[in-house]
């Protein structure tokens, strides 16, 4: 099997915290990570947004690569990426612009009182990272606050950025909003309103992830 090179945190980093109001922050600051607000155990809002797993195996391997491969990636990093387009772009690392109706029916369903959730619409500071080694479909969310991540719930099955109403009428998997077509990068939904690099995925298989019903605190 072949041995993935993954770097742990640098050891020379200085670690500070930021006041969130401070101006001009130094983009040499090194991220910091919370789990305080973090949800673990999966929901699902019928037809809209499940984060249940398919099998032990599933969730392992998943949060496997989330705790061992992406957060220690992103733990090299600095407050600039966020201003570095090609690695925001490497590591799909974007705002869940426009998605506020799913991310506060989550927020409700997670129990997350109103103060939190108006906090976490109004600052537009929610942000997803993909979980490298899983095909793009697995992304964990997160609130930006200063170099302060807060991780707030997975993602495993990639639905908050899917229609499925589009996937089912489509007989294919489409974004429904697109970061990159949103910023002029993309010619294709210009003239095809369709997500070329998503027609070859198995849009059957994608449905079915609504019906995953695996649950870590079921063992």
């Amino acid at each position: 099997m072949k041995k993935l090179n993954v770097k742990g945190p640098d050891k020379n980093s200085e670690f500070r915290m930021v006041n969130v109001h401070t101006r001009n922050l130094d983009p040499e600051l090194p991220l910091l990570f919370t789990f305080s607000k973090f949800r673990f155990f999966p929901i699902n809002l019928k037809d809209s947004f499940n984060n249940h797993f398919e099998d032990s195996e599933e969730y392992i391997r998943k949060t496997t690569n989330l705790l061992g491969l992406a957060l220690p990636m992103l733990s090299n990093e600095r407050l600039s990426i966020f201003n570095d387009l090609s690695k925001t772009k490497s590591l799909h690392i974007h705002t869940l612009d426009g998605k506020e109706e799913i991310l506060k029916a989550i927020f409700e369903e997670y129990h997350y009182s109103e103060q939190e959730i108006d906090d976490f619409l109004e600052g537009k500071q929610i942000y997803q990272l993909e979980v490298p080694y899983e095909n793009g479909a697995t992304r964990v969310v997160f609130e930006k606050i200063g170099n302060l991540l807060s991780f707030l719930f997975l993602d495993p099955n990639h639905h908050i950025y899917m229609n499925r109403r589009y996937v089912e009428s489509n007989q294919s998997l489409f974004y429904e909003f697109c970061p990159c077509y949103a910023q002029n990068m993309c010619d294709v939904m210009e003239y095809m309103e369709s997500c070329l690099a998503f027609d070859y995925l198995d849009h059957e298989k994608y449905n079915s992830s609504f019906s995953k019903s695996y649950s870590p605190k079921k063992d």
